[in-house]
């Protein structure tokens, strides 16, 4: 597990509200060395926290993601 405390800008696109946490699909950009923008597709579950706020988001949003814990347990 890594877990991350940088600040993660990300774009919403699609939330799908589980019940007691949403899969949520979302992009992040960073620039490669010769300056031009690298895109990534992420699909993430908001748990915790980040679920209760999810109700303040929506499709096609921009949010920052202040931490986060990446992990590839099932």
């Amino acid at each position: 597990m890594i877990y991350t405390t940088n600040k993660t800008y990300a774009k919403v696109w699609k939330i799908t509200n589980k019940g007691k946490y949403a899969d949520v699909q979302i992009s992040t950009s960073r620039k490669n060395k010769d300056g031009k923008r690298v895109y990534s597709n992420w699909f993430v579950s908001f748990v915790g926290d980040a679920f209760k706020h999810l109700s303040d988001i929506g499709e096609g949003d921009n949010i920052i993601i202040e931490k986060m814990g990446i992990t590839n347990e099932g």
